[in-house]
């Protein structure tokens, strides 16, 4: 799914940001084209409205698949920001990271992933969300012990 977003020096062009995957990295694309390489490490270069092109960033984490684009030091957000209680209601899972070493880490950070997605999804209530997330997080917290079990 693509969000588009109001970036300054790009007025009247179709700026868009696409969810960041499983395994590939988010893309920006301008008037329907995706980005080139930036002149910076880990850049998109954009050609604003002057003809100049600007090096912008995507930055994510792991929890929301949404990236900010960043131009230079400032930050623009194609949709609002998940809040802390998102973060936090997503993402415990991760703790496992703690009790459990590598394999609490592995199945901590997928459910983080995968909860999410399901929390920016667009197509549910916010309690179907909240009710399916916390499924998925008591999951990976069963299956973490599943498996720690089998070893020993």
């Amino acid at each position: 799914m693509d969000y588009a977003i109001e970036l300054p020096g790009f007025e009247g062009k179709e700026v868009k940001v696409d969810r960041i995957g499983f395994f590939r990295a988010p893309k920006i694309y301008v008037d329907g084209e995706e980005a080139a390489k930036g002149s910076k490490w880990l850049s998109k270069g954009i050609t604003d409205n002057s003809g100049e092109t600007i090096d912008v960033r995507m930055v994510n984490n792991f929890v929301d698949p949404i990236p900010t684009v960043m131009i230079g030091n400032d930050k623009y957000h194609p949709t609002t920001p998940m809040t802390w209680g998102q973060y936090l209601w997503a993402g415990w899972p991760i703790v496992l990271v703690f009790a459990g070493g590598l394999i609490g880490a592995a199945f901590g950070a997928i459910a983080g992933m995968i909860n999410g997605r399901i929390l920016r999804r667009e197509d549910m209530s916010n309690m179907v969300k909240y009710a399916v997330t916390g499924g998925i997080s008591v999951v990976a917290a069963g299956l973490y012990l599943a498996v720690v079990f089998a070893i020993n």
